[in-house]
């Protein structure tokens, strides 16, 4: 991936040849498309590389669902064109999974929605109402860095 900030090549977006040319805040960034894989080529990957893939595919699957979330919890970690998702996902793919056999397991417990120095929620509770689950806790903005 690169930056673009040739002020000719600024307006682009789109494809162009094996480039793909995207704006993210304001600025353009180029990336080269991956190149197709063959079945053969498919079918050499190594064990390792599996697992990292599914370990990558279960982040994904499980997080897409919560992006608008994880824009609020980790709004703190973007950088250039690293959005607030990119962050999460890196994160769950470094800290959330167990080894089950060989393989590794998404465990939601360790998943977080949000990353930071704030402190955590006083008096936290969860009980269950007619129409779901309702949260409280003891309001403790403005100690520390917190914000309302």
């Amino acid at each position: 991936m690169a930056r673009i900030t040739n002020s000719i090549l600024e307006g682009l977006s789109g494809s162009v040849g094996d480039l793909t040319f995207y704006k993210i805040g304001g600025k353009t960034y180029t990336r080269r498309k991956p190149g197709k894989q063959s079945k053969s080529t498919k079918a050499k990957t190594s064990e390792i590389k599996r697992r990292s893939q599914s370990v990558n595919t279960q982040s994904v699957r499980f997080l897409k669902n919560i992006t608008h979330i994880l824009k609020f919890g980790y709004q703190n970690h973007e950088n250039g064109a690293r959005r607030a998702y990119h962050a999460a996902v890196s994160y769950t793919n470094k800290n959330s999974f167990k080894f089950e056999g060989n393989s590794k397991i998404l465990d939601i417990s360790l998943v977080k929605v949000s990353l930071g120095n704030l402190l955590g929620p006083q008096n936290a509770k969860a009980e269950r109402v007619t129409d779901g689950i309702k949260f409280t806790w003891t309001d403790n903005s403005e100690q520390a860095s917190a914000k309302p």
